[in-house]
Protein backbone atom coordinates (compact mmCIF):
# COMPACT_ATOMS: atom_id res chain seq x y z
CA UNK A 1 0.00 0.00 0.00
CA UNK A 2 2.92 2.33 0.94
CA UNK A 3 4.50 1.75 -2.46
CA UNK A 4 0.91 2.45 -4.19
CA UNK A 5 0.93 5.93 -2.58
CA UNK A 6 5.04 6.44 -3.39
CA UNK A 7 4.22 5.80 -6.82
CA UNK A 8 1.20 7.73 -7.20
CA UNK A 9 2.84 10.67 -5.37
CA UNK A 10 6.26 10.17 -8.02
CA UNK A 11 3.86 9.85 -10.99
CA UNK A 12 2.10 13.00 -9.64
CA UNK A 13 5.12 14.98 -8.84
CA UNK A 14 6.44 13.83 -12.47
CA UNK A 15 3.42 15.23 -13.38
CA UNK A 16 3.75 18.91 -11.85
CA UNK A 17 7.16 18.90 -12.92
CA UNK A 18 6.47 18.33 -16.64
CA UNK A 19 3.47 21.15 -16.25
CA UNK A 20 6.08 22.96 -14.64
CA UNK A 21 8.81 22.59 -17.03
CA UNK A 22 6.15 22.74 -20.34
CA UNK A 23 4.80 25.57 -18.87
CA UNK A 24 8.10 27.53 -17.83
CA UNK A 25 9.85 26.61 -21.26
CA UNK A 26 6.86 28.41 -23.48
CA UNK A 27 7.51 31.68 -21.11
CA UNK A 28 11.11 31.26 -21.99
CA UNK A 29 10.58 30.80 -25.35
CA UNK A 30 8.91 34.27 -25.37
CA UNK A 31 11.04 36.15 -23.37
CA UNK A 32 13.69 34.95 -25.95
CA UNK A 33 12.11 35.75 -28.94
CA UNK A 34 11.22 39.32 -26.92
CA UNK A 35 15.09 39.52 -26.42
CA UNK A 36 15.71 38.92 -30.31
CA UNK A 37 13.27 41.92 -31.15
CA UNK A 38 15.21 43.88 -29.11
CA UNK A 39 18.37 43.16 -30.28
CA UNK A 40 17.30 43.60 -33.85
CA UNK A 41 15.64 46.94 -33.01
CA UNK A 42 18.42 48.00 -30.83
CA UNK A 43 21.06 47.00 -33.86
CA UNK A 44 18.41 48.88 -36.16
CA UNK A 45 18.67 52.21 -33.95
CA UNK A 46 22.39 51.86 -33.75
CA UNK A 47 22.74 51.79 -37.50
CA UNK A 48 20.75 54.97 -37.91
CA UNK A 49 22.46 56.84 -35.45
CA UNK A 50 25.67 55.61 -37.23
CA UNK A 51 24.55 56.91 -40.68
CA UNK A 52 23.06 60.29 -39.09
CA UNK A 53 26.18 60.58 -37.56
CA UNK A 54 28.44 60.15 -41.31
CA UNK A 55 25.86 62.54 -42.67
CA UNK A 56 26.34 64.84 -40.51
CA UNK A 57 30.42 64.86 -41.14
CA UNK A 58 29.63 65.04 -44.88
CA UNK A 59 26.98 67.84 -44.65
CA UNK A 60 29.73 69.61 -42.67
CA UNK A 61 32.32 69.17 -44.94
CA UNK A 62 30.67 70.22 -47.43
CA UNK A 63 29.70 73.14 -45.66
CA UNK A 64 33.29 74.00 -44.91
CA UNK A 65 34.20 73.96 -48.50
CA UNK A 66 31.32 75.96 -49.59
CA UNK A 67 32.01 78.56 -47.29
CA UNK A 68 35.73 78.52 -48.15
CA UNK A 69 35.07 79.08 -51.43
CA UNK A 70 32.63 81.66 -50.92
CA UNK A 71 34.72 83.43 -48.64
CA UNK A 72 37.18 83.82 -51.39
CA UNK A 73 35.15 85.05 -54.02
CA UNK A 74 33.53 87.92 -51.87
CA UNK A 75 36.92 88.81 -51.16
CA UNK A 76 38.13 88.63 -54.90
CA UNK A 77 34.69 90.81 -55.51
CA UNK A 78 35.76 93.12 -52.49
CA UNK A 79 39.42 93.50 -54.25
CA UNK A 80 37.46 94.40 -57.78
CA UNK A 81 35.23 96.74 -55.94
CA UNK A 82 38.66 98.61 -54.36
CA UNK A 83 40.81 98.52 -58.03
CA UNK A 84 37.60 100.42 -59.33
CA UNK A 85 37.08 103.09 -56.61
CA UNK A 86 41.18 103.53 -56.98
CA UNK A 87 40.44 103.63 -60.92
CA UNK A 88 43.30 100.73 -61.68
CA UNK A 89 40.52 98.69 -63.32
CA UNK A 90 37.95 100.55 -65.79
CA UNK A 91 34.37 99.06 -66.36
CA UNK A 92 32.87 98.69 -69.65
CA UNK A 93 29.27 99.02 -70.38
CA UNK A 94 27.74 98.72 -73.85
CA UNK A 95 25.16 100.81 -74.04
CA UNK A 96 23.63 102.80 -76.91
CA UNK A 97 22.30 106.26 -77.17
CA UNK A 98 19.04 106.46 -78.80
CA UNK A 99 19.25 110.15 -80.16
CA UNK A 100 22.14 110.12 -81.54
CA UNK A 101 22.64 108.50 -84.73
CA UNK A 102 25.65 105.93 -85.53
CA UNK A 103 27.08 108.34 -88.19
CA UNK A 104 27.20 111.23 -85.82
CA UNK A 105 30.77 113.20 -85.54
CA UNK A 106 30.33 114.61 -82.59
CA UNK A 107 30.22 113.22 -79.22
CA UNK A 108 27.62 115.40 -77.71
CA UNK A 109 24.40 114.20 -76.58
CA UNK A 110 21.00 115.67 -76.10
CA UNK A 111 19.05 115.95 -72.99
CA UNK A 112 16.43 113.76 -73.75
CA UNK A 113 16.87 110.22 -72.86
CA UNK A 114 20.18 109.24 -72.00
CA UNK A 115 22.34 106.03 -72.83
CA UNK A 116 20.58 102.18 -72.33
CA UNK A 117 22.33 99.24 -71.79
CA UNK A 118 21.55 97.65 -75.52
CA UNK A 119 19.67 94.79 -75.83
CA UNK A 120 22.24 91.96 -75.19
CA UNK A 121 23.58 93.73 -72.47
CA UNK A 122 20.02 94.59 -71.18
CA UNK A 123 19.63 90.31 -71.25
CA UNK A 124 22.56 89.43 -69.50
CA UNK A 125 22.13 92.22 -66.90
CA UNK A 126 18.70 90.66 -66.08
CA UNK A 127 20.12 87.24 -65.82
CA UNK A 128 22.86 88.49 -63.99
CA UNK A 129 20.55 89.77 -61.27
CA UNK A 130 18.14 86.91 -61.59
CA UNK A 131 21.22 84.52 -60.47
CA UNK A 132 22.13 86.83 -57.90
CA UNK A 133 19.07 86.84 -56.20
CA UNK A 134 18.57 83.00 -56.50
CA UNK A 135 22.01 82.41 -54.95
CA UNK A 136 21.52 84.94 -52.37
CA UNK A 137 18.55 82.83 -51.41
CA UNK A 138 19.99 79.76 -51.53
CA UNK A 139 22.87 80.90 -49.56
CA UNK A 140 20.53 82.37 -46.87
CA UNK A 141 18.45 79.39 -46.58
CA UNK A 142 22.71 76.75 -46.79
CA UNK A 143 23.38 79.19 -43.45
CA UNK A 144 19.69 78.64 -41.33
CA UNK A 145 20.04 75.10 -42.17
CA UNK A 146 23.79 75.19 -41.16
CA UNK A 147 22.52 76.68 -37.81
CA UNK A 148 21.51 73.23 -36.62
CA UNK A 149 23.38 71.56 -34.08
CA UNK A 150 24.39 68.66 -35.78
CA UNK A 151 27.45 68.14 -32.49
CA UNK A 152 24.98 66.33 -30.42
CA UNK A 153 24.73 62.87 -32.66
CA UNK A 154 25.87 59.88 -31.39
Amino acid sequence: MLTRYLIGGAFALSAVTAAGWYVTKGHLDAVRDDLRDAQAINRSIVAARTEEKRLADVTSASAATYYAQLEVLQNENEKLRAARAAGTVGLRVQADCPRVPATAQTGSVDTDPGPRLNAGAERHYHALRDQIARVTKQLGSSRDWARVDTTNVE
